[in-house]
């Protein structure tokens, strides 16, 4: 699927984040981004696309250094009974 895009919430009111995504088989991509009032985010990643069944890590590193991580093993993959 393509562009990637990627959001979380969570954050702190106006958080600077970088935002890493590395789909299995391409080069990785990063962004710069600030969180919402809300503490929320929303980026979109051009150019980078997530072919189903494939592995997705994404990483949001916050100023201070510590770093929130979700890998999606395979999106599109799992059937509604696993």
């Amino acid at each position: 699927r393509s562009p990637v895009v990627v959001s979380g919430t969570g954050f702190r009111a106006h958080e600077r984040l970088a935002v890493a995504v590395s789909v299995h088989g391409q080069a990785a991509r990063s962004a710069r981004v600030v969180a919402t009032t809300a503490g929320s985010f929303r980026t979109t990643f051009r150019g980078l696309t997530a072919p189903k069944c494939s592995a997705v890590v994404v990483i949001a590193t916050r100023a201070s250094g510590a770093k929130v991580r979700l890998v999606l093993a395979a999106p599109g993959c799992v059937s509604a009974g696993e």
